[in-house]
């Protein structure tokens, strides 16, 4: 079973003013945890500014990662975007 490596963090419809800039910072730490099986545990911390949007980030898990969890108080999933 193959597992795509995204993480979507959905927005909602919020209006902004034509002054405001998109502005997205991003920090990823890994702590690895030499046990078996071997763990990996990503956090990701994001500093987001400007109009309400949708952010795909690829590559969030190491290759041939399997996710367990996922914890966010923003609205997020795992997965493929469904795209039209």
């Amino acid at each position: 079973m193959s597992v795509p490596a995204s993480l979507w963090l959905g927005a909602g419809a919020e209006a902004t003013t034509a002054t405001e800039h998109d502005t997205l910072g991003l920090l990823v730490y890994r702590r690895i945890e030499d046990d078996n099986p071997l763990r990996a545990i990503t956090r990701l911390e994001l500093d987001v500014a400007g109009r309400g949007r949708e952010i795909i980030l690829d590559s969030v898990l190491l290759q041939g990662g399997i996710p367990l969890g996922l914890d966010s108080p923003l609205p997020a999933r795992r997965g493929s975007p469904a795209r039209p």
